[in-house]
């Protein structure tokens, strides 16, 4: 089986539950505090290994108290990213967890948030078939190389998600990306906002007509769909998973499309695909963890 690239960011979440996010000069006591490796890449590339599948994480760690804390976790997963820069730092995330469990990143960047196609030099992209990166990075400095390296390798299958931020991306960007014609990830709120359209069939078929491939939109409690222009009805709803209880949403949209990739890469169909992802994702929000230990 051939190697899946997974580029973009290995972070450390530190994790703060509040009852409420403050506002402007209020105080508030937490709840608990913790912190974890996390990151958009290093979720993706964690499901990936849960699964057994070859991978390479394409993710620079830095020095300091927080790229010490990654690289030291990362030894006891035997996960390896593929630069170490110990003397530029790491960054973290600040992650806020409401009661509801719904969160809040504060987000302080630091090497992880960098790409160099040097580190890549040394790999036969012919025996990778797919890639997956984020809309985070390309915002940074050296989202335009990340998108250079994947358009000179155009064999691969490419696996994007936009996030929240879509809209902080350059569209002479996001045009380069549509160009590479990628399986496109995000959730409801996320494609609306950026099509401007009301209705799901419709915001789909707009952003269908700039990717020409398979969109895959979650949606909470509702479930998930994937977008088929070429079948009818172009629509397909695949039903959640009832949880009891949501604790933490964070890492859930990542381990999402994570169990997509290995699940598409196995063979199996979208719906088959999405119906596991949802089941993950309902085991991730149920738990204070952002990953899984097991399948």
């Amino acid at each position: 089986m051939k190697t899946i690239l997974v580029m973009g960011s290995t972070t450390l979440d530190i994790i703060v539950n509040v009852p409420r996010l403050p506002q402007s000069t209020q105080d508030v006591n937490v709840l608990s505090q913790s912190m974890s490796v996390g990151g958009c890449a290093y979720n993706v590339a964690h499901m990936l290994k849960l699964y057994d599948l070859p991978y390479v994480l394409c993710s620079a760690i830095g020095g300091g108290l927080f790229g010490d804390y990654v690289h030291e976790a990362l030894q006891r997963e035997n996960m390896k990213p593929i630069k170490t820069i110990k003397d530029q730092v790491s960054g973290c995330c600040y992650c806020f967890i409401e009661p509801s469990g719904e969160r809040t990143f504060v987000s302080h960047h630091g090497v992880e948030y960098t790409f160099n196609p040097e580190w890549l030099k040394d790999y036969d992209m012919s025996t990778f078939n797919a890639v997956y990166f984020c809309g985070i990075d390309l915002e940074e400095e050296t989202g335009q190389a990340m998108l250079d390296f994947i358009r000179k390798h155009p064999h691969l299958h490419v696996y994007f998600a936009p996030g929240p931020r879509i809209h902080l991306i350059e569209k002479q960007k996001l045009d380069q990306v549509w160009a590479l014609k990628p399986i496109v990830h995000l959730n409801k709120s996320e494609l609306l906002d950026y099509t401007q359209e009301v209705s799901l069939l419709e915001g789909a078929q707009k952003l269908n007509a700039l990717c020409h491939n398979t969109l895959i939109i979650t949606d909470g409690d509702n479930g998930a769909y994937y977008f088929d222009k070429d079948s009818d009805p172009q629509l397909h709803r695949v039903s959640a998973y009832p949880v009891p209880e949501v604790v933490n949403t964070i890492g859930a949209g990542d381990s999402h499309i994570g169990t997509l990739i290995a699940e598409h890469a196995l063979g199996q169909s979208w719906l088959d695909a999405i119906k596991k992802a949802n089941a993950i994702s309902a085991r991730i929000v149920t738990s204070d963890k952002s990953t899984l230990t097991h399948l």
